[in-house]
């Protein structure tokens, strides 16, 4: 029928997903200038952590590879990308219809199914990479810019909070009121005691 039809269309395509990103990820440009003086007011003893796949701090605001750590995989080496959400639905009870037919309720719980595999395992990807965490021990302020705190990655905020603890100072930078609500409930659910927020 049609729905599976679909279903099976959207499969083919959600299978493809990850070598579509990859090949987009290898299209983005990145300026040629600095966009920001903000880089400029750190040093050789700053770490950073980021979630962009390109080399902008590399290439653009000359920071040493060895001070950069890409979360999410990097155009510079051969990890895979990671991409992903934090959405699961439990495929039985997302579209639980009596009122529909068994067929269509059984192509939905396909598509859901499907849709979970795209998770990003948050807390897998920190296991993997905890001596980069563990070794944040000594830091003593934090800043964040350019990361809209969509609790996607709030993992790994949190990972860092559990190092440094909720007294150190920590700068963020938001674009839009909805970034702030973000940090807001971020800084709340870790009881962040030191936080200037700034609008850039």
């Amino acid at each position: 029928n049609n729905y599976e039809m679909i279903a099976s269309n959207l499969q083919s395509a959600m299978l493809k997903l990850p070598q579509i990103f990859e090949k987009w990820v290898e299209t983005i440009p990145i300026s040629k200038n600095k966009i920001s003086d903000i880089v400029d007011l750190f040093d050789d003893s700053c770490y950073f952590l980021t979630f962009n796949y390109t080399e902008t701090l590399e290439r653009i605001y000359a920071i040493p590879e060895s001070n950069i750590f890409h979360i999410h995989g990097s155009r510079l080496s051969d990890k895979e990308y990671v991409m992903g959400h934090n959405n699961y639905r439990d495929p039985e009870d997302a579209y639980n219809d009596e009122s529909q037919m068994l067929y269509l309720q059984q192509t939905w719980e396909k598509i859901i199914a499907w849709m979970n595999g795209l998770i990003k395992d948050s807390h897998a990807i920190i296991h993997q990479n905890q001596d980069f965490f563990n070794s944040l021990s000594d830091i003593e302020q934090v800043a964040v810019y350019g990361h809209s705190f969509y609790d996607v990655d709030w993992p790994y905020m949190e990972e860092i909070v559990k190092h440094i603890g909720i007294d150190k100072s920590w700068t963020i930078f938001y674009h839009v009121p909805a970034d702030l609500k973000r940090i807001d409930s971020f800084v709340k659910k870790v009881g962040l005691t030191n936080v200037m927020k700034i609008n850039w």
